[in-house]
């Protein structure tokens, strides 16, 4: 099991490489770290009339850059 670190390291290097996605429903171990404010997430949407892809954006919050840097 990964640990927290580990998650959001990968999230981290995901976002520089332009990706970072997860499909819905998040897993329950990544909506904890959302809950806790280390993660945040936006649906992806698709053509003009923004329908949702099953897929979620995973970004790193402050707080959760925070813990990288410890």
């Amino acid at each position: 099991m990964s640990t927290t670190t580990d998650i959001l390291q990968r999230v981290d290097t995901l976002n520089e490489s332009g990706k970072a996605l997860t499909a819905e429903p998040v897993r329950p171990r990544i909506k904890a770290l959302i809950d806790a404010g280390l993660l945040k997430s936006s649906r992806m949407l698709c053509g003009p009339l923004g329908l949702p892809t099953g897929e979620v954006w995973l970004r790193l919050t402050d707080d959760g850059r925070k813990l990288l840097a410890t």
